[in-house]
């Protein structure tokens, strides 16, 4: 049997350079980067692919958002988005056409908010509440989230959608991290709406936990709004 013989240029190639550490590093770099001069070829080739096609996606982004943009400047300026038009139904169809075309999360914005106010006129309440909800997830500010989704509670709760309205009014408690007045609402709309839901046990809790906010100047009025709407749904 034949044995391979190891030559020293296989276990060192640089045996007899001289120089310091770092020149070594880089002499060392550069024999394995010609030593595998395919490999290091395709991989340049696949960097410039990727942070092509990463450009060139960076690129059309701002294309659409810009184009979003001037897009809904248009559609404004429309004759049946006029206050009192008398064709909310109209313009509301436009609005989601639009948010067809720019699924974008600030063409949804923009359209969303235009949409609510609508829907509200043509007594569409609870698809505007579905859009409050929808426009509560998009937001990034944790204090305007909470403010939709309370308004969404609101809107629910006066169709009769009891339980969209506790998972609205949930969520607004949840976004709030201070104890103060608006947590005491979201709180008293979530604890209306599981009680509504027959949910007496997990409505008193909630309630509870209303009632122990303290330092809040609304706490008297809402206690006193607790106790009538017990009273009047005789829980």
């Amino acid at each position: 049997m034949r044995r391979k013989v190891i030559t020293p240029e296989a276990v060192d190639p640089l045996r007899d350079f001289h120089g310091n550490q770092f020149e070594r590093a880089v002499a060392t770099a550069f024999y394995w980067m010609r030593q595998h001069s395919r490999q290091v070829v395709l991989g340049l080739i696949l960097v410039v692919v990727v942070g092509t096609a990463s450009l060139a996606f960076f690129i059309y982004r701002d294309y659409r958002e810009q184009k979003s943009l001037t897009d809904f400047e248009e559609l404004m300026k429309s004759p049946v988005m006029a206050s009192g038009s008398g064709a909310e139904k109209v313009a509301i169809e436009k609005l989601e056409k639009y948010e067809r075309e720019f699924p974008n999360d600030h063409a949804q914005l923009r359209a969303g908010l235009k949409k609510v106010d609508l829907l509200i006129k043509t007594g569409e309440k609870e698809k505007a509440g579905d859009a409050l909800v929808e426009i509560a997830r998009i937001v990034e500010t944790p204090e305007l989230s909470a403010l939709f989704s309370y308004r969404a509670g609101l809107l629910f709760e006066e169709k009769g959608k009891f339980a969209k309205a506790e998972s609205a009014y949930s969520n607004a408690s949840q976004k709030l991290m201070d104890e103060g007045g608006a947590a005491a609402l979201a709180r008293f709309g979530q604890a209306r709406a599981l009680i509504l839901l027959n949910k007496d046990r997990e409505g008193r809790e909630v309630m509870k936990k209303m009632l122990e906010i303290k330092d809040v100047e609304s706490i008297a009025d809402l206690r006193i709004a607790a106790a009538a709407f017990l009273i009047q749904h005789g829980k």
